[in-house]
């Protein structure tokens, strides 16, 4: 089924499509250096489907120039979506929440992992299939 998630937090604009695989994430100035536009395909994201609702997984990276040469950020992510709706004849857009936990696995002032946790509103879209 062919599925896509467009869905807003604080801070944050994402579209998610079930079919291929593809995320795009847009952060505000509240992410830095994290802020601006992600793109991540199918090979670059982890997708589970644990029973209700699917969560996907992935990571961003920062890189910038450092007395000793490049210094390298990461910030690991997992989103939490719930199912698409069933088969429809018609196309269909239906209201969608979910959630977005970010994780910072660098050690800072003794603090590891630090977490940032947003909820997410929006829709989904289900483009229309032949029916079986």
């Amino acid at each position: 089924m062919t599925a896509t998630y467009a869905l807003t937090g604080a801070g944050l604009a994402l579209t998610y499509a079930a079919g291929p695989v593809s995320l795009t994430l847009t952060l505000d100035a509240t992410h830095n250096p994290f802020d601006g536009e992600h793109r991540l395909e199918g090979h670059q994201l982890t997708v589970h489907s644990p029973g209700a609702g699917t969560q996907v997984s992935g990571t961003l990276r920062y890189e910038s120039v450092g007395r000793g040469g490049p210094i390298e950020r990461e910030r690991t992510f997992t989103l939490y979506l719930p199912d698409a709706p069933g088969t429809h004849t018609d196309p269909a857009e239906l209201s969608a929440t979910g959630a977005v936990v970010f994780a910072d696995p660098e050690s800072r002032a003794d603090v590891t992992p630090e977490y940032r946790a947003d909820s997410l509103t929006g829709t989904v879209s289900v483009a229309a299939q032949a029916p079986v």
